[in-house]
């Protein structure tokens, strides 16, 4: 200590409670306080240069919440950096007896069961049925969407415009949406989407910036990829329309407010865009959540304790508030792109009798 003379040391410690959002420049996950040194001179020392110095005093701030930004740290330390996947193990297929795997492709989508295959067995039949899809639709005109569940042996699609491709020729703003009847569909299978006129139109999808530049939005769509199937009203819904607003995801099995999409999980909100992690699908608080690294999608699944997802339901059924549990994260799948595959993916069990 007799080495650092006329110096003072510094920590820094930011902190937000669980359900209420970051403030300031730094963003941090809840219950958790990250705390960084630094040593500055003191402020005689400092008096020789005074621009230097409160240059590199802003400097080091800025440095300090630029490693923090868009980084989160859960319960178990786990930290959302660009190598965090490289560390989960991959999912236990042994745990998902009686259900099948669904993924999104640009024609349709592949449902397998995954019940006596290891995961890469898994996944190496979804490419190939994938590749095989692609080959005969060589064409990049991939229809985005996302799905959710409908009943307990049926998925609902939402098709949006690719806003990307908003400035070419024909580009089509449809808003549609789909049912999927999955019953006896037992094997490995591609299901092609149907023509657009057997979708039912919901109306014309716009971003946030252009909705807003209209003067009449009646039949008008903003930010499609906000909205979700509320399973109590029975038809689609929307918080609001916001450029990075949260993607709402509904959950059957959990709660009221569960199927309302109205349920906020732990790690939501905490990355600087809203792509970067989200849930997918839910069931039984089993979630899927897409994660972003670099310019590839992965399907994580969140396992969450069913004793503590149990404790979770009476609790709410009794009116109280409570947090949904966090869970333990693992690897299901690397979305593969070059077979246009989407981050879109949902777990869905044989029946509602039978437990995930």
């Amino acid at each position: 200590m007799e080495e650092l003379r006329n110096t003072f040391f510094h920590t820094v410690g930011y902190r937000r409670e669980e359900g209420t959002p970051s403030q300031g420049a730094c963003m941090n996950s809840p219950r958790q306080t990250e705390s960084l040194f630094f040593c500055f001179p003191s402020l005689h020392l400092s008096a020789l240069c005074p621009l230097k110095m409160r240059l590199a005093n802003a400097f080091l701030l800025w440095l300090l919440c630029f490693v923090n930004d868009g980084t989160a740290r859960g319960e178990s330390g786990d930290v959302f950096t660009p190598e965090w996947d490289k560390q989960l193990p991959e999912c236990k297929m042994d745990e998902f007896r009686n259900a099948f795997f669904h993924t999104v492709g640009c024609r349709g989508f592949v449902r397998v069961p995954m019940e006596g295959r290891t995961l890469k067995q898994m996944n190496r039949k979804i490419d190939g049925i994938l590749r095989k899809q692609r080959g005969k639709n060589k064409d990049k005109n991939c229809v985005p969407v996302r799905l959710f569940y409908y009943n307990e042996t049926s998925l609902i699609f939402l098709r949006y415009p690719d806003f990307k491709k908003k400035e070419e020729p024909g580009f089509d703003r449809t808003v549609a949406s789909w049912v999927a009847n999955l019953k006896d569909q037992d094997n490995d299978t591609f299901i092609a989407f149907p023509s657009i006129d057997q979708w039912k139109r919901l109306g014309d999808g716009y971003e946030y910036e252009e909705y807003e530049q209209q003067e009449n939005t009646t039949g008008m769509i903003c930010e499609p990829r906000n909205w979700f199937y509320d399973l109590e009203a029975s038809n689609f819904m929307t918080f609001g329309c916001g450029w990075n607003s949260r993607i709402p995801w509904t959950d059957p099995m959990l709660s009221k407010e569960a199927r309302m999409g109205l349920t906020v999980a732990e790690y939501e909100n905490i990355t600087k865009s809203r792509d970067d992690l989200y849930i997918a699908s839910s069931y039984d608080g089993q979630s899927l959540r897409s994660y972003r690294r670099y310019f590839t999608y992965y399907i994580l699944l969140e396992r969450r304790d069913p004793d503590a997802v149990n404790e979770y339901k009476e609790t709410k059924s009794r009116g109280e508030d409570v947090t949904l549990p966090t869970g333990t994260f693992c690897r299901m799948r690397q979305i593969k792109g070059k077979y246009g595959e989407q981050a879109e993916a949902y777990i869905l069990p044989r029946s509602r009798d039978v437990p995930m």
